[in-house]
């Protein structure tokens, strides 16, 4: 299965709002057309309580996706629960959308819109179909499950961590997303206790996604993935780098970046 990892594309950006707009969409509708499904690692919008008119572009976006055709169904792992509907877009909220529990945050709002799924605290498997049209022969069904830790403050990442408790499921691909700052990978300055390290990790899954770091990189021999942002929101020079999204081929076990 491919799966387009996406980060970050924060709409609603003021200082470079239409950037944000712009660029955001090319990475959603190139990926698209590259993979079986999208990931997006949190941050999609910029603020927990995005503007009717953010929420109004974004939706016209996730339009466009939304009557795509896709090959791959999903179902959530929660026992006696199947739902077999063709929504091939998992997602966290970051930190930028985190809300109390009592409210409403815009990743929950657009899966509540049936545009994606939100996958925090929420193990789904998603399922190719992997039938050759040209043969007739039919492989036996490809599964990924993906489980998420949207975006906490960093103080209570490890603890966070630690309650979720993720496992990874028997005889399919697990991949694990959070949103997240990690000690090894941020800049000297940036090195504090309260991050979570690599080693926090929960362990046995066979990929790891982070959004929150806004460059892209790459960790634990390609295990761990972090797409980086596709808008620029620092005059840094980690974010003058190509934006973009990755994508992962979890049969071959590698990844691509790709440029937009």
């Amino acid at each position: 299965m491919k799966i387009a990892i996406i980060g970050d594309t924060h709409f609603g950006y003021k200082r470079f709002e239409a950037d944000s707009f712009k660029q955001g969409e090319e990475a959603l509708l190139s990926a698209a057309e590259k993979a079986d499904m999208l990931l997006l690692a949190g941050d999609i919008f910029d603020t927990r309580i995005p503007s009717m008119e953010t929420l109004g572009k974004v939706a016209s976006i996730f339009e466009k996706l939304k009557h795509r055709k896709w090959n791959v169904v999903h179902e959530k792992v929660e026992k006696g629960e199947k739902d077999k509907r063709k929504i091939p877009i998992a997602a966290i909220h970051g930190t930028h959308e985190r809300r109390t529990k009592e409210n409403v945050n815009p990743i929950q709002l657009l899966a509540k819109m049936n545009y994606l799924i939100d996958v925090d605290n929420n193990p789904v498997v998603f399922e190719k179909d992997n039938k050759e049209e040209k043969t007739g022969n039919e492989e036996k069904a490809e599964k990924v499950c993906i489980q998420g830790m949207g975006g906490v403050p960093d103080d209570f990442a490890k603890n966070a961590l630690r309650v979720l408790d993720p496992k990874p499921i028997p005889e399919m691909f697990n991949i694990f997303v959070m949103h997240q700052s990690i000690k090894e990978l941020m800049y000297v300055g940036d090195k504090t206790n309260s991050l979570i390290s690599l080693n926090d990790l929960p362990k046995g899954f066979d990929l790891y996604i982070n959004g929150h770091i806004h460059d892209h990189k790459v960790s634990l021999n390609g295990k761990l993935i972090i797409p980086g942002s596709t808008v620029v929101t620092q005059l840094k020079e980690n974010e003058q780098k190509n934006k973009g999204y990755v994508i992962y081929d979890t049969k071959k076990r590698k990844y691509e970046f790709v440029p937009i």
